[in-house]
């Protein structure tokens, strides 16, 4: 069952500082392989903050998706990655899955 990652994250720093910050998360997703491109959106409007930043993948099911993030979960990268953005870019991060729905 294919699946969605959908996360919705408000910044603290620039856009640009986000940029950056997300160009060194690709790299790392890149070197460890099984991850898929991400669509990236920036609010235009809605009833979120400014500043709010969506980005989406779609897997071919949850365990496919389990699988790269348990490979990216023991990296020292990922950590030091991680507190960074937290820290300066990112206040708040959703994190939301999404299934097919059949009508």
């Amino acid at each position: 069952m294919r699946i969605i990652e959908r996360r919705v994250m408000k910044l603290h720093g620039t856009f640009e500082a986000f940029q950056e910050q997300e160009k060194r998360f690709e790299a790392l997703e890149k070197r460890l392989g099984g991850f898929l491109p991400k669509k990236h959106y920036r609010l235009f409007s809605g009833s979120e903050d400014s500043g709010t930043i969506v980005w989406e993948r779609e897997w071919e099911s949850f365990a496919a998706m389990e699988t790269a993030y348990e490979r990216m979960g023991g990296t020292e990268e990922l950590k030091v990655e991680s507190q960074a953005a937290m820290a300066g870019v990112v206040t708040t991060e959703r994190i939301e899955i999404y299934t097919t729905l059949s009508m």
